[in-house]
């Protein structure tokens, strides 16, 4: 009948999509995966229920078209008994490969590696927005990183995560005049997948800051959730100002010291700008450069600016992979070799509260990504704020409208700068 006909041929259009996608990824990414056919690995990875981990990662850039993204190699070293497809001559290739068929092939990799349906469209949705951006060090660059944290356990997979409730803060609230009292959440994460745990986080801050006018949502035991603005913005085309921050695993040394201790503790923030535009939006590591960033150019090969990151011997270096390899990047606010003063007593800050106030851990204590030995333990904080309780919205967006116009009519300090 027509509804069968229908089912047909919207999975012949998945399959084609995946098709098409490993054959742009196998064409021009470099992989690893274990020591078995090729064909069997592919098999495996895109098959719900089977699979095993896949090794490596690949790189993504922005190509600027609506619908697509350009994929680019990733140098990743070949392990013993796998094989790396190469470029002749090791040059970078560039193809555009449609969302869509990204979509499917990154949700049917996900679905292998044991998510249930729901949960593996939304890590996806996390990681092509980040994509989708620009924001590569975030998008499709940690697919494997996930699934292989996934297949061995390190991030559990359709875990419940409940929320514990109490209220408090009144004092202040009252000082500013709103209506109602600071509304406080915990979310217990279980270990569980970080972008599930941060947008239940921020969908409650959300729901909460509309009953209450300010909402603060804590998150244990957690792991590394994505990109801040894919939580910061929807909240933000809802008149809402919205924060989130996290810890991290430590990569920076503090100011002054030798060792890392401190994690790049993303900061995620979103004001709405009015109808028709695009919210004001802020997401940034507290390093110079996301550590993402440097793993990025790291398989890329390509260098770095000397202000991003020192290599074990605590000298500046252009070379990424010196940074990774006991190196630790630069706090932002600074420059080499010190790094920065403000970074790292903000970092400071937002390890206290979000590993220690929500009894993730204490600090420098969240495992790395990579690490897929031990839960992640990372803390995150949400919040949101009704802006129209303290004034009506379409005020706060004309009064942010005009003074964002004064900063983008400044002179440029460079020639043709912005």
């Amino acid at each position: 009948d027509a509804a069968a006909q229908a089912e047909a041929a919207a999975q012949a259009k998945v399959q084609e999509n995946l098709e098409a996608a490993k054959e742009a990824i196998q064409s021009s990414w470099f992989g690893e995966f274990d020591p078995e056919d090729e064909e069997t690995a592919w098999a495996r990875l895109t098959a719900d229920g089977g699979g095993r981990r896949a090794h490596g990662a690949a790189g993504r850039h922005r190509d600027g078209n609506a619908g697509a993204v350009s994929a680019r190699s990733a140098p990743a070293r070949p392990r013993r008994g796998t094989r790396a497809r190469r470029r002749s001559g090791g040059s970078r290739m560039s193809e555009r490969i449609e969302t869509a068929a990204l979509r499917d092939f990154s949700v049917s990799l996900c679905r292998a590696a044991g998510l249930s349906a729901d949960d593996a469209a939304l890590l996806t949705d996390s990681i092509l927005f980040a994509e989708c951006r620009g924001v590569t060090s975030h998008g499709l660059l940690r697919l494997p990183q996930y699934i292989a944290r996934l297949r061995s356990g390190a991030t559990a997979s359709n875990v419940p995560m409940p929320f514990t409730m109490e209220s408090g803060g009144t004092a202040l609230l009252q000082q500013l005049r709103l209506g109602g009292t600071i509304q406080v959440q915990g979310l217990f994460a279980l270990h569980g997948l970080g972008q599930l745990a941060g947008r239940k986080a921020s969908d409650k801050a959300e729901e909460l800051a509309a009953e209450y006018g300010v909402s603060f949502v804590a998150v244990a035991n957690s792991n590394h959730f994505g990109t801040g603005a894919w939580y910061a913005i929807p909240a933000a085309r809802r008149g809402f100002f919205a924060f989130n921050i996290s810890s991290a695993a430590s990569a920076m040394a503090p100011h002054g010291a030798a060792q890392p201790l401190l994690g790049t503790d993303p900061v995620g923030l979103a004001l709405p700008r009015g109808e028709g535009k695009a919210p004001l939006a802020l997401d940034m590591a507290l390093s110079t450069a996301a550590r993402g960033k440097i793993r990025y150019a790291a398989l890329n090969g390509t260098p770095i600016p000397e202000t991003w990151g020192l290599d074990a011997h605590g000298a500046p270096t252009t070379d990424a992979a010196a940074v990774l390899d006991g190196g630790t990047p630069l706090s932002a606010g600074g420059s080499p070799p010190a790094g920065g003063a403000k970074g790292s007593g903000l970092a400071i800050f937002i390890e206290l509260l979000c590993a220690v106030l929500t009894g993730s851990g204490a600090l420098g204590g969240t495992g790395l990504l990579s690490d897929l030995s031990r839960p992640a333990g990372t803390g995150h904080i949400f919040g949101c704020v009704d802006i129209k309780r303290f004034l009506p919205l379409e005020t706060f967006e004309a009064l942010c409208e005009e003074s964002l116009s004064r900063v983008t009519s400044l002179t440029p300090a460079q020639p043709g700068g912005e």
